[in-house]
C-alpha cells in the first residue's frame, strides 16, 4: 500500500538478488553499495522538487537506493567478518546507524536550517545533509572496495 515501503522492499530484493548473483566476484557487495550511494545523491534533491510526482519519484529512488546500500553493506559483513566478531560488528553498526539516524542527522538538519535562515530553509538543509551523508558513504565504499579487491585471497 505504501510506495515508500515498496521502495524499501524493491531495494532490498534487488540488491539481494544482484549480490547473490555476483557472490563469487571479490568486492561485489561493496561495489553495489557504492553504486547505490551514487544513485542516492541526485535523489537527495527531492526537497527542491516543485512537482509532487517528481518529488515522490526522487524520494522513492532515495529510499530504494539507501535500502540497497544497507543490505549490500550487511552482506559484506556476513561475507568478510569472521564468525566470532560478526555479532559485535552487527551490534556496533546497528547502534551507529541509530545514533546517526535518530540523533545526529535531525540535529544537523535543524542547525543547518537555522544557519541558512530558519524554517524556510528546511528543504535546503535537508538536501545538504542527505547529499553530504551519501557522498561521504560513497567515498567510504569506494575506498573499501579498492582495499577489498587489492587483498589476496
Amino acid at each position: 500500500r505504501s510506495p515508500l515501503a515498496a521502495a524499501a522492499l524493491i531495494g532490498a530484493l534487488g540488491a539481494g538478488l544482484v549480490v547473490d548473483r555476483l557472490a563469487a566476484v571479490k568486492g561485489s557487495s561493496l561495489a553495489i553499495a557504492a553504486f547505490s550511494c551514487a544513485l542516492a545523491i541526485p535523489a537527495s534533491l527531492f526537497p527542491f522538487s516543485h512537482s509532487l510526482p517528481v518529488g515522490a519519484a526522487l524520494l522513492f529512488l532515495l529510499v530504494l537506493a539507501n535500502t540497497a546500500t544497507a543490505l549490500s553493506c550487511n552482506t559484506f559483513g556476513v561475507i568478510a567478518i569472521p564468525n566470532d566478531l560478526r555479532g559485535l560488528w552487527f551490534g556496533i553498526s546497528g547502534v551507529a546507524a541509530l545514533v546517526v539516524g535518530y540523533a545526529i542527522a535531525p540535529t544537523l538538519v535543524a542547525c543547518l536550517s537555522d544557519l541558512l535562515g530558519g524554517e524556510r530553509a528546511m528543504a535546503t538543509a535537508l538536501a545538504i545533509a542527505l547529499i553530504g551523508a551519501n557522498a561521504i558513504a560513497l567515498a567510504a565504499y569506494v575506498e573499501a572496495y579498492r582495499v577489498a579487491i587489492s587483498r589476496p585471497g
